[in-house]
């Protein structure tokens, strides 16, 4: 979705081509063609991606191609993780970081699992019957703190408006008529490329696609 973004922006524009995999069966790839060498205009995160994408750039080139990135990119995709969560967190959406209250639950989980666990092997080696409750105990509880932690970031009352405010993007999105989309692209005629990278996250950007045939 953010490379999509880039590219609504005018960072970067996206070619198909045609590759020859193996004698005359045709495959398909994509080029970045890059367009502007200031990013001082991105976001942290973006630029992360931006920088990602020209990881197969040669001397003197102004685009590569996104086989190129295979095995490669993945660094970068954590390294933007890691700074969307800051930004939002920055930004007062969450009331902490979500990645480190998600580790510390997992952690927690882990931890006490392991001592309740240790605490049971102890108490059933001295033959005494709770050992045993001592084990399964450990392993639910271990089990439970561990599958809330993704739960457990706690959004802000901003970060809870905001979540409203794309929730109904999403369902504009999915019930706009084709009547309405067509007024509103007589006013604007770039509303396509600029929801595409929201459809995206969504998972509805086939439905968006769909509903501007003929359009």
């Amino acid at each position: 979705a953010t490379v999509i973004y880039l590219a609504v922006k005018g960072y970067l524009k996206i070619r198909e081509v045609e590759t020859e995999k193996f004698l005359f069966l045709k495959g398909t790839d994509y080029e970045f063609v890059f367009l502007r060498k200031d990013d001082s205009g991105l976001k942290r995160h973006e630029q992360i991606v931006l920088k990602g994408l020209k990881i197969g750039l040669g001397k003197g080139d102004q685009w590569a191609r996104l086989s190129e990135l295979k095995e490669r990119f993945h660094p970068y995709l954590e390294q933007t993780k890691d700074a969307l969560y800051s930004l939002l967190t920055r930004e007062g959406y969450f009331a902490q970081n979500p990645k480190k209250v998600r580790s510390l639950y997992i952690g927690t989980g882990i931890f006490a699992g392991i001592a309740m666990l240790v605490t049971g092997w102890f108490l059933a080696a001295k033959g005494v019957p709770a050992g045993a409750s001592f084990i399964v105990s450990g392993l639910l509880t271990g089990f439970t703190i561990a599958d809330f932690a993704p739960a457990m970031p706690r959004k802000t009352s901003k970060g809870a408006k905001a979540l409203w405010h794309i929730l109904g993007l999403r369902e504009f999105i999915r019930r706009v008529e084709k009547d309405r989309l067509e007024r509103m692209l007589q006013e604007d005629p770039t509303l396509f490329d600029r929801v595409l990278p929201y459809a995206l996250v969504f998972g509805v950007a086939d439905e968006w696609a769909e509903k501007f045939e003929g359009l």
